[in-house]
């Protein structure tokens, strides 16, 4: 209610969108993290059911206002939040009643209805060149793909739903790297873990690259469905021979904006712990996610982006061709976990990906419009 008495209903939509994904993460991570953390010799010993920063805890408030009730305790920090249990309830509810309540029906009705505020065009400067559109001319044909890139690229971070959708397995994935680290004791261990010479490190390695890349190709899974699909008409009534530019530029945005960044990352960790070496097995793994991605919209997407209502998602068919692509993700990792010793057999496990990866995209950028369904509406 602060929030929305303090903000705009569009930007009061946004923060929801936000702490809804936060949450998610939040409860993924405690699930798997928290657990992990009390077998550790650290915490092992450690009381905390009297610890005074409890106090910031409602939960705690009211499980101390039980104890109270059925097995007395003096302890001070106990007393507090017991009396914080009876008293805050009541001042809350006085708070909403005389502060919040007066305004909170009509900035619903804002939110609901289309008396937001207007959006105010920014003034940009002509000749500046921002870090999208610098993606779109180094990866990108000019004309019709880079125009689609620089469109879907805008759409993947300003869209609710699809942020909704997508950006929790970014949270997802830095849980999944935490859980995976949170056994060794030290940085020592970690970099232990990553060695390449090290049989041992194979898996680990291995995960950290694939589960990298999973974002992206949740990513283009989510790309089709929008609530406000019937202004995908414009792709229709462009003067465009083939649709493949169109699927292509988003495909390559998908690729930079979410595989691009957390790859780079990935090739500084493991060149800091193991040298130019390292830079081999993340092209590799690359390449083989960027053939996954084309072959998830060749096979699996029928729409252009953004041009499918939310209810056509998760369909039987579609569900099936995204687990038998997984399946293929799933081969070449494993190609990939088989020649991981033999530095040239990873080279041609990277040069067959890379090829095969950019004759898919030509053949990508060929689709005609008989391949691609038009939704009804």
């Amino acid at each position: 209610m602060l929030v929305l008495k303090v903000s705009s209903p569009q930007k009061f939509k946004n923060i929801i969108s936000y702490i809804q994904i936060v949450f998610a993460v939040l409860i993924y991570g405690g699930y798997q993290i928290v657990p992990r953390l009390f077998e550790k010799s650290v915490l092992k010993n450690t009381v905390i059911g009297e610890a005074p920063a409890l106090l910031l805890a409602p939960p705690y408030w009211f499980a101390a206002l039980l104890k109270e009730s059925t097995q007395f305790s003096s302890h001070p920090v106990v007393l507090i939040a017991a009396a914080l249990a009876l008293l805050m309830p009541v001042l809350g509810i006085y708070v909403v009643v005389r502060f919040f309540a007066p305004t909170f029906n009509q900035k619903l009705a804002q939110i609901s209805g289309s008396s937001g505020e207007a959006a105010v065009a920014k003034k940009v400067a002509g000749n500046r060149t921002t870090y999208s559109q610098m993606m779109a001319n180094l990866f990108t044909n000019k004309g019709i793909e880079q125009a689609s890139f620089l469109f879907s690229w805008r759409m993947m971070l300003r869209n609710r739903d699809f942020k909704l959708k997508v950006y929790p397995a970014i949270g997802y994935m830095l849980v999944i790297f935490a859980v995976s680290f949170l056994r060794d004791n030290s940085l020592s261990d970690v970099a232990e873990g990553l060695d390449l010479s090290s049989r041992k490190s194979n898996i680990t390695i291995m995960m950290l690259l694939y589960i990298t890349g999973l974002v992206s190709i949740t990513s283009l899974g989510q790309m089709n469905f929008s609530e406000h699909y019937k202004a995908a008409w414009m792709f229709r009534v462009t003067p465009v021979a083939t649709p493949g530019p169109i699927l292509s530029g988003a495909v390559k945005a998908s690729i930079i904006q979410f595989q691009l960044p957390a790859f780079m990352l990935v090739a500084v960790l493991l060149t800091i712990i193991n040298g130019p070496m390292a830079l081999l097995h993340v092209g590799v793994a690359f390449c083989n996610l960027s053939l996954m991605a084309v072959a998830l919209v060749m096979f699996s997407n029928d729409y252009l982006p953004w041009s499918a209502p939310v209810n056509k998602n998760n369909q039987g068919s579609s569900v099936m061709k995204t687990l038998a692509l997984m399946f293929a993700l799933g081969i070449l990792g494993l190609l990939h976990s088989l020649a991981f010793p033999y530095w040239w057999a990873c080279v041609a496990l990277g040069v067959l990906a890379g090829a095969a990866a950019w004759f898919s995209f030509r053949d990508l950028q060929k689709t005609g419009w008989h391949r691609l369904k038009t939704y009804q509406y």
